[in-house]
Formats: C-alpha cells, structure tokens, sequence
C-alpha cells in the first residue's frame, strides 16, 4: 500500500492520503524517547525508504589517527573528515588538494556488488515501501569534499575547465550507480527511485550564480535524470537552503521528488503559487524553528498547510520535516507531525 500510495502521489492519480517519509531521526533522538518513539511510528509507518550503498575501503590507506575528542575517518573518495559528534563532520584534508593529481586521480568503484548486498536485503525485506536507491552529495558536493571547500569555490571561477573534467568523471560514477540500483537479478530488489543529495544553497541565496549552475552542473543533471526515467525510475533530488532560482530549471529537466527543501528560506506559499501540480514536493515541515520551539498544534498546522498548498487533492507532496529530526524536538512534536500526516485524508481533512 505504502509503495502504491507514493507513485500515485508523484504521478497524481489521486492516493488516499499524503505519503509520508517521517523517519529522519538521528539515533540519539530514538535514544532520548524510547519506545514510545518507535512505538509512533509503527502506528503510523512511514510510506519511503532510502537505501544507502555501503563504502569501499580506500586502497592504500594508511589508519587514521584519532583525535582526543571525536572522530575522524578516510571516504572511500580519499578525503579526511572529522567530526566532534555524531553529525557529518566536515572534511580536514580533501583527497585532490592538487590539480595536477586530477588525471591520475582513481574513483571508487561504483560497480562492486558487495556494497549494494545489505541495501539490496533491506529492499527485499521492505517490498510494499517506496525505496530510493541513494546517491550521496551528487556533484557539487563531492567536488567540494574532493578540492576543500574554498578551493572549489575559487575553482568556479577560475579552473571551470578542470572542475567540468571532474564533474564529468563524477556523473559517469553516478550514472553507473544507477545501473547498479536498477539492472538487478531479482525484481524484489530492485529500486523505485533515485534519491540524489547536492546542496547548492545557503540561508540566504546559492553557493553559485545561477548562470555558472545552468552552465555546469544543469547539463550534467539532466543527463543523470534522462538515464533514471530510461531505466523506469522516478528522480528525488535534494538540497539544502535558498535554490528558488534553479527550482524551474528542476521541475523542466523532470524532477519527481523535490526535497526536503528548507521553509525558511523556501516560501510555502510561493512555492504552492509557482509549482502545484508541476512537481512533488517533499518536507518544508520545519525542524529547525518550529519543531525545536513551537507548541503541537502550530507542528500540525504546518503540515496541514503543506499538504493543501505544495501539493493538490490529486498529490503531490509528501509529508516530512526540513531536516533530520534532532533530539531536543520534543517528542510531542514529532507525533504532531507524524499523526497529522498519518491521519489526513483527501477530500476529508
């Protein structure tokens, strides 16, 4: 039911009630909660599952030493992260400092089956969700983990040519990737979407010019979304912040999913306005303001307005928050969110 009721929500054939994807909790909220938590939302399940391929080792690498506080780790890509938490860190030594190691610079592997093995379990075991098959930091994410993030900046004005040789070799990962999630022995194991993350937004406005995004990155994305819909599947596309200006360019290349996007910065009802109807959208449940710090009731009416103005009586949105669910949101919070969307029905909210 759950996988019948995304795809009619993305093609708008007019499901019983809004999808959901609720389930972006950090453990440590799990963890503050308890069972009540996990008793939510076997009440109200949610309809997506996203379903992550594991890591290569990274040839050669040498052990990582570790800090006094924290955590630090080597990607499969070559880069150093650290992080003083259980959040994503961010990367202290970027695998292609140089752009002269760019042409012997080696990939990961896209094609080793052994990391799509526990995914591909986790698929069979969860038959009737919609499942995505995830491609992690897209291409502008991974170029600016790969360079550091100033460098890949300065990069987009000054080294176009070498930053659209390594987009290159990157869509070319990411494509085979999408083999890997839809050319599969069994039809159990196989993905309904591809979820692609790429964040090219800040609070305020985008990390680029929308004319340097149209010029690169644009082409290279509607590439990767050509190859999904030829392999039959639907495209989610995430990223963080202000991306309004790229947000048509997104629905014309043919984008299903879009999201979770941010409300703030993202205006609901412009959002509703411009694109209702054109594409899904996904999340704008703000967990950053209004779960942290708002009563019940405002969570619920937040979610009540997302579902009657990004989407129509036919679908076209799926009930989520902004980001991952952090454990200082109150637990009566998330079951505003999570029973409202559970509980709302077309035609008789």
């Amino acid at each position: 039911m759950s996988r019948s009721r995304v795809l009619k929500a993305i093609r708008f054939e007019g499901p019983d009630r809004p999808p959901s994807r609720t389930q972006d909790i950090l453990p440590a909220t799990f963890e503050k909660h308890g069972q009540r938590l996990f008793d939510l939302l076997d009440e109200y399940p949610p309809d997506m599952l996203s379903l992550v391929p594991g890591e290569s080792a990274r040839c050669g690498a040498a052990p990582v030493e570790q800090p006094a506080n924290g955590r630090r780790w080597m990607d499969e890509w070559g880069s150093l992260w650290e992080s003083a938490d259980d959040t994503m860190g961010q990367v202290i030594r970027p695998a292609l400092a140089s752009w002269d190691d760019l042409a012997s610079y080696r990939l990961p592997p896209a094609d080793d089956p052994r990391t799509f093995f526990p995914a591909f379990k986790a698929r069979t075991q969860s038959y009737d969700k919609f499942c995505t098959g995830k491609i992690h930091f897209g291409i502008w994410n991974r170029i600016m983990f790969l360079r550091g993030t100033e460098a890949a900046l300065m990069d987009l004005a000054a080294e176009t040519d070498h930053v659209r040789r390594l987009a290159d070799r990157i869509l070319e990962y990411n494509l085979e990737l999408i083999r890997q999630w839809t050319v599969v022995p069994m039809q159990v194991q196989r993905v309904d979407g591809i979820y692609v993350t790429d964040d090219y937004g800040l609070e305020m406005h985008m990390m680029m010019s929308p004319k340097t995004w149209r010029d690169i990155f644009k082409p290279r994305y509607a590439t990767l979304v050509q190859a999904a819909h030829a392999a039959g599947v639907a495209v989610q596309f995430h990223s963080c912040g202000d991306i309004w200006p790229i947000i048509p360019d997104l629905v014309e290349m043919g984008i299903d999913i879009l999201g979770p996007l941010q409300a703030p910065p993202l205006p609901i009802q412009d959002l509703g306005r411009e694109f209702a109807g054109e594409v899904t959208f996904l999340g704008l449940v703000d967990s950053k303001e209004l779960m942290h710090k708002g009563p019940p009731n405002q969570v619920a009416e937040r979610v009540v307005e997302c579902i009657e103005t990004l989407g129509t009586s036919r679908g076209g949105y799926i009930a989520a928050p902004t980001t991952t669910i952090m454990p200082d949101v109150p637990f009566e919070n998330i079951e505003a969110l999570v029973r409202t969307a559970g509980e709302y029905q077309y035609g008789n909210s």
